[in-house]
């Protein structure tokens, strides 16, 4: 028989105790170890110093990247991927010892293995791709509002020009007008129609201090205006003030403004440039207008960019590493143009130090403006001969190279009567230049 329970009987039935015991934790690092266990400590202390191989010949050195060499004339064709594969450690030109300039601090050419010397051309060759030539003008146009032309030109005396105050008066007019709709761009535009000089300045001067107001999703069209102002006026005084606003203004507010450039601006923008002789914007123009959008210069902005850098690179006396470290990344226009006689100079006094280099300097030569290798051809033969000397090759060796490059001179060169007559006599040993 169950017997039920009164409601609550059982929790009433039942006594708690408190436990006098509490409860303690040990920490970790204060139990025993075992007897084959370490610590940290003795651990880290038991691993062996590395050895020291600062003094070990390596077996194999560091291989420059292609994308890493400056390089403005090789140009790889089959004969350099079977004589660099079949030398001995497979170096560049297949003599050992043989040094590219670098964008790194890897220099050395050996290339150790065929199949690695047939790809490392093989990418070195992609260097140079073809150009399209530069279009007659860019997709985005701008626009003229003529309503907005006679809103300014109403307003518009010749004091505005005159001093900075009434310049800065007549933007502000419009800028602070309610619903006027006509921008910091609009007005300039029609500034520069009216602008000398002087007034270019104060122009310059007010959109300096003002660039927060200038749009920047406008700022490419508003680059060509300026520059289209340039080329109308042709002013020495106004491109150096250009040059100035550009670098420390614009390039600072959009900083990837140069990127964004169509190619006739850019275009535009490198004869501009090095007419001021600003020629690290220049080329980078040059560089975003090749590399970027695979387009070509027109080619009188390069022959004044290169007639300019050639300048300076002689007259400060650039050295090889230098001056390919510089023009390097137009290599693709150096080949799409050919050399200009600026370049071909300076390419032979201050590159130019070996046999592989003068080859391939006049394979560029002769493929693409070959009448300079008539004009100059005494002179690359000198350039033979002053490399012969510095280096130790066979009397055999010297007379085919310069027989082979004689040859070149005189049949593909359309080289003049003295010029051939010269070259002949070079060969055969006459006015001191013969073995």
């Amino acid at each position: 028989m169950i017997r039920s329970l009164p409601r609550g009987g059982l929790i009433s039935g039942l006594r708690f105790q408190r436990s006098s015991h509490s409860l303690s934790f040990t920490p970790t690092g204060s139990l025993g170890h075992f007897d084959l266990e370490r610590s940290p400590e003795e651990i880290n202390d038991a691993i062996p110093n590395p050895p020291d191989l600062s003094l070990t010949k390596r077996l194999y050195e560091d291989i420059v990247r292609p994308s890493d060499v400056c390089d403005l004339l090789i140009r790889p064709a089959f004969e350099d991927v079977a004589v660099t594969s079949l030398a001995l450690g497979c170096p560049l030109s297949g003599k050992d010892g043989y040094q590219v300039v670098s964008k790194s601090s890897v220099s050395g050419s050996k290339l150790l293995f065929a199949n690695l010397a047939s790809s490392w051309l093989n990418k070195l060759n992609l260097d140079i791709f073809e150009l399209s030539e530069l279009p007659q003008s860019d997709s985005t146009l701008t626009y003229t509002h003529s309503s907005k032309n006679k809103l300014i030109a109403n307003q518009f005396s010749d004091d505005v020009l005159q001093q900075y105050d009434s310049l800065e008066n007549f933007y502000t007019f419009f800028i602070d007008t309610p619903n006027s709709n006509i921008t910091i761009e609009t007005i300039t535009q029609f500034l520069l129609t009216k602008a000398s000089v002087d007034g270019y300045t104060m122009i310059i001067q007010y959109l300096t201090k003002n660039a927060h107001l200038l749009n920047p999703f406008v700022m490419n069209d508003f680059v060509a205006i300026l520059l289209d102002d340039l080329f109308a006026s042709a002013s020495v005084e106004k491109v150096e003030i250009f040059d100035t606003f550009l670098n420390t203004t614009l390039v600072v507010s959009v900083p990837q403004l140069l990127e964004d450039l169509p190619p006739v601006t850019l275009d535009r923008l490198a004869y501009i440039t090095a007419a001021s002789s600003d020629l690290s914007t220049s080329n980078k123009a040059l560089t975003l207008l090749c590399r970027n959008y695979r387009v070509a210069p027109a080619q009188k902005t390069f022959e004044l960019y290169m007639a300019r850098y050639t300048k300076l690179a002689t007259q400060q006396q650039f050295t090889k590493k230098q001056i390919l470290r510089d023009i390097s990344s137009l290599k693709p226009i150096v080949f799409h143009y050919g050399m200009t006689t600026s370049l071909l100079k300076l390419v032979l006094s201050n590159v130019v130090d070996n046999t592989y280099d003068l080859s391939h300097l006049v394979k560029l030569v002769k493929d693409t403006t070959p009448q300079l290798l008539g004009e100059h051809g005494v002179e690359i033969m000198h350039k033979l001969r002053e490399i012969q000397t510095a280096t130790e090759i066979s009397e055999l060796v010297a007379s085919v190279q310069a027989t082979n490059l004689g040859h070149q001179i005189v049949e593909y060169g359309g080289a003049s009567p003295k010029v051939k007559l010269d070259v002949m006599e070079m060969l055969t040993g006459k006015n001191g230049a013969g073995n």
